[in-house]
């Protein structure tokens, strides 16, 4: 099993969700820019809605993990999810 570690599925579910939320801000407020989101995070409410979603994909990646028994990977998966759902909760009660 080349492709059965916790840390490929860890990767995984951190990085892609974060590639799409940078897709998504660029797309969405581009007019705004990145520099004045990072300095004025407040102003922006909508960043842990759209965190949120971004996680999404990872369903994606956990049954596509689990149909190919890469149990290992389906672990790391899940943690990377679960950090993303305790960020997201961070975001929420903070912003």
């Amino acid at each position: 099993m080349k492709y059965n570690s916790i840390k490929l599925g860890f990767t995984c579910a951190t990085v892609i969700p974060v590639i799409i939320f940078v897709v998504f801000f660029l797309i969405k407020f581009h007019d705004l820019g990145y520099a004045y989101v990072l300095k004025n995070p407040l102003h922006v409410k909508v960043a842990p809605r759209m965190f949120s979603l971004c996680v999404y994909p990872n369903l994606l990646i956990f049954y596509i993990f689990l149909q190919k028994n890469r149990m290992l990977s389906v672990r790391g998966v899940l943690i990377g999810t679960i950090l993303m759902a305790l960020i997201v909760l961070l975001l929420y009660l903070f912003l």
